[in-house]
């Protein structure tokens, strides 16, 4: 963070996708809330969220305590799915992951 703030950048943000083969993916919450502690200025994000492998109540309490940990400049960006290319095993169920993406909360 010191070094980015350093190179003028102005924020941080971090994908996610599902862990397959050789690559891991930090979990996005867990890890901007550590970076948080170092940005002070900065915005805090995710560039693309899978939100059907996530409970929506649960995405709005993390980013909202984002929020607040990094004074109020958390960025919730958000996708409904990854592609059928980058993870031919979790294709199948896209459509229905789509669907969840859009539906209300309780």
């Amino acid at each position: 963070m010191r070094l980015a703030r350093q190179l003028g950048f102005d924020g941080v943000m971090i994908g996610n996708h599902l862990s397959y083969g050789a690559t891991a993916w930090f979990p996005p919450f867990e890890t901007l809330m550590r970076l948080a502690a170092d940005a002070e200025g900065m915005s805090l994000g995710t560039c693309m969220l899978v939100l059907p492998l996530y409970e929506p109540l649960h995405v709005a309490e993390q980013v909202a305590l984002l929020d607040a940990a990094c004074g109020g400049r958390a960025i919730l960006g958000v996708a409904p799915g990854c592609s059928r290319t980058s993870s031919p095993s979790w294709a199948s169920t896209m459509p229905a992951a789509s669907a969840a993406t859009t539906r209300p909360l309780p």
